[in-house]
């Protein structure tokens, strides 16, 4: 905004994180939204009324959207590049539905937003707060943020350069590393969280796996993990050397960067992680769940050609032997097929951040009041 389009812009975040941090990776400015710890609902605590004058607001919490007057348009950005197996399409579409441009990162993930709109607008009219469910939501192609290239062929060759991708020589010499990525167990179909299935995962993985190490990205703070998982979790970390929890506070690429295997329940994460390592990650899906989900099944079927997916213990012992031989060349094909068939790789961020802060969005794809798409 700053640099390359000369825009004056405030940055604001929660008042609980740290602000100097933010301050000096940004080298901007950053001002303290403050919550009220007395209400318990997360977005309701939320005081946006340092953000009620603004004409524009970009953020990344998509229920927020609800607090802000009908005269400011607001910008999320969607989570991750990838559709997730959704507990609760009209709850997951509730959150996006009072925005006024949602920030699309690849194709897959366009479709998903897309479905979810129409099935909450096509039986609901309402008004959260101060805006109303129903409304013109522009869904641009966006080239995704989180990623460091533009150019995904330089970026498939800096992978491989100079770095030991032999994970058969790596395993032997005990220097394997599994990554564990469960998503938040609120967000997806009940049944499928890694954490709902820990026990036999970790058990299966280091009685096959005995000379990798296994590290567990998890969601600490997520309420909804019982302390029966964290207990459990605790055991194995305490008795088992080659298994740790990460509470580093690493960032999601230095984790990645770091496992040779990913396993997961659906996380976008495990996207990002293709992309960074060209790696496809694997999800563990149990199979009596995508015989009985809608919701799953199509997720299933999205994502088949692109990632590993595992049904049972068996199949996901099978898909670390099978990512463990890859060759460099299945693994760039991976690679290259997302990147082709799924990134919106022509789409320059600049120039369309360039169109949506002067409002000239009127030739972006975009969901109607009744959850029609347009111009897709």
């Amino acid at each position: 905004l700053q640099e390359q389009l000369d825009y004056e812009f405030d940055v604001f975040q929660f008042s609980n994180s740290t602000i100097e941090e933010s301050e000096q990776i940004l080298n901007h400015k950053v001002l303290p939204l403050q919550r009220n710890l007395a209400e318990p609902n997360p977005v309701l605590s939320i005081n946006v009324e340092p953000l009620q004058t603004y004409d524009i607001v970009i953020t990344n919490g998509a229920s927020i959207s609800r607090l802000f007057n009908e005269n400011i348009f607001v910008i999320v950005t969607n989570h991750g590049f990838a559709p997730l197996p959704l507990r609760n399409v009209i709850q997951h579409a509730d959150a996006l539905s009072f925005n006024d441009l949602i920030l699309c990162y690849g194709k897959s993930s366009w479709q998903q937003v897309n479905f979810c709109l129409n099935a909450l607008r096509k039986q609901y009219n309402y008004r959260a707060y101060n805006r109303l469910v129903k409304r013109k939501t522009f869904l641009p192609p966006t080239f995704p943020l989180k990623l460091d290239f533009t150019n995904f062929h330089e970026k498939l060759n800096n992978i491989f350069e100079n770095k030991n991708q032999n994970l058969v020589e790596k395993y032997n010499t005990g220097n394997l590393v599994i990554g564990l990525l469960p998503t938040s167990p609120e967000t997806i179909v009940q049944g499928i969280s890694l954490f709902d299935n820990i026990d036999k995962l970790l058990t299966a993985l280091l009685q096959n796996f005995p000379l990798a190490k296994i590290i567990l990205r998890p969601y600490i703070f997520n309420p909804s993990i019982s302390s029966e998982v964290f207990e459990l979790l605790n055991i194995f970390s305490a008795n088992v050397t080659n298994f740790k929890i990460d509470n580093s506070g690493q960032s999601s690429n230095d984790f990645y960067n770091q496992c040779d295997i990913l396993i997961s329940d659906g996380s976008t994460g495990g996207i990002t992680y293709l992309l960074n390592k060209a790696m496809p990650p694997i999800y563990y899906i149990p199979k009596n769940v995508v015989n009985t989900n809608e919701t799953v099944n199509n997720f299933v079927e999205i994502q088949r050609d692109k990632v590993f997916f595992a049904y049972n213990i068996n199949a996901l012992i099978q898909q670390v032997n099978k990512c463990i031989n890859l060759s460099k060349e299945q693994r760039k094909n991976y690679f290259t097929n997302h990147c082709e068939n799924d990134l919106f790789l022509d789409v320059d961020n600049k120039e369309l951040l360039q169109k949506i802060i002067d409002e000239k969005v009127n030739d972006f794809p975009f969901v109607d009041e009744n959850g029609n798409a347009f111009n897709v």
